[in-house]
């Protein structure tokens, strides 16, 4: 169209903005928060929960798990760097905050587990870990269903009323598609605590 046609409120170029329910809204833009440092896919971001309700943002790749520093404003890599996944970027990371109030030890634990989804087949990568909050290190998490048999991977996990809920689980040498496996009330490092039973 003419210039001189365009009534005297009209945009001739609009640029970052757009419209929404009838009215021109400016463009809500974006920031980095941080990187990596590393050019793996992002799999997943959560918060850790700890004993004072602080939070800690962790980020996943497809190999390493990291916890956002406030003080750098960057993402301090988890583990001394080392490769705790050998996932793909179809592998999302699912994730869970569980405390307890009664275990083994004197404190109480806080913990966040989280898992790819893939079964650690006895091995140092994949399957489920948790951070604790202490300092920059995971842990390996397969706990013993009964004298020999691990639960080595899930696909989902989640807590809830004290306890940990594996689904699509890896047990020993054998994936359970359709399993659910839950973990005695506050404490899922027990040897012989989770059920699959209903």
């Amino acid at each position: 169209q003419a210039p001189w046609i365009l009534p005297e409120d009209a945009f001739t170029n609009i640029e970052n903005a757009h419209i929404r329910n009838g009215v021109i809204e400016k463009r809500k833009g974006f920031s980095v928060l941080a990187t990596t440092g590393n050019s793996e896919r992002l799999m997943g971001l959560s918060d850790y929960v700890d004993a004072t309700n602080v939070k800690e943002l962790m980020a996943f790749d497809t190999k390493y798990s990291y916890v956002f520093n406030v003080s750098t404003n960057s993402f301090d890599i988890l583990d001394g760097g080392a490769e705790i996944f050998s996932g793909s970027d179809t592998d999302f990371i699912w994730t869970a905050n569980w405390s307890s109030t009664a275990s083994t030890t004197s404190d109480v634990l806080f913990r966040m587990y989280f898992t790819n989804g893939k079964d650690s087949e006895g091995g140092a990568k994949n399957g489920i870990r948790y951070y604790d909050g202490d300092g920059l290190t995971t842990t390996a998490f397969a706990p013993l269903i009964n004298d020999i048999t691990r639960i080595n991977g899930c696909k989902l996990i989640f807590a809830w009323g004290g306890r940990l809920y594996l689904l699509n689980t890896y047990e020993g040498t054998t994936h359970y598609p359709q399993r659910l496996r839950w973990s005695k009330n506050q404490d899922p490092s027990q040897a012989g605590a989770w059920d699959d039973d209903v």
